[in-house]
């Protein structure tokens, strides 16, 4: 285990869809990863790599990140307020997976895109199947929204949470966007 894993901490907390986690770094304050909503503890860790978790801990700003996702899956959507980016760790990733993720997150809510439009929007129009790669390796989803990526012919196609929990995720976001859309008329 190198350095920086094992000084990985980790916030466990719970959702209306299950519990998710944080991983971070402290000293200053980086989120390593988030994992998605899972049943039980055992299930949701089974989906990391076992040298993330870290030690349990209780950062503030780790805390104001499980706020913000259990807000957004209480569907309280206007009340998540999601992390700046200084505050996530894009170390690990190239150039292009950063240029793909930062597409990802100007998805406008009660959107979607398919992967194909996602290539084209971060500027390598053939490189569909790679942006897959990357959804796939999101280490920040919900607050990098990769559940608003679809197959071109509209279905959900794969998630980390499984397709139906992106399925209401989406369907989530489509209602709060249409109610808002709706007010402001």
């Amino acid at each position: 285990m190198d350095s920086e894993t094992n000084n990985n901490k980790r916030l466990v907390f719970k959702t209306d869809f299950g519990l998710c986690a944080i991983l971070y770094r402290e000293g200053p304050f980086r989120a390593v990863g988030v994992l998605l909503p899972r049943a039980s503890e055992a299930e949701l860790f089974a989906c990391a790599d076992e040298q993330a978790w870290g030690a349990p801990g209780t950062h503030p700003k780790a805390r104001s990140m499980a706020e913000a996702i259990r807000a957004y899956f209480a569907g309280g959507i206007e009340e998540a307020s999601w992390p700046p980016w200084e505050w996530l760790d894009f170390g690990r990733l190239t150039d292009l997976e950063r240029r793909v993720l930062s597409a990802t997150a100007r998805i406008p809510l009660g959107r979607t895109l398919s992967y194909k439009q996602l290539a084209e929007n971060a500027g390598c129009p053939r490189a569909y199947r790679f942006v897959g790669t990357v959804m796939a390796k999101n280490p920040f989803p919900v607050i990098i929204p990769c559940h608003r990526v679809v197959r071109s012919d509209r279905t959900v196609g794969k998630f980390g949470g499984g397709p139906e929990m992106k399925r209401k995720m989406i369907e989530m976001e489509a209602l709060f966007a249409s109610r808002t859309d709706h007010c402001q008329k």
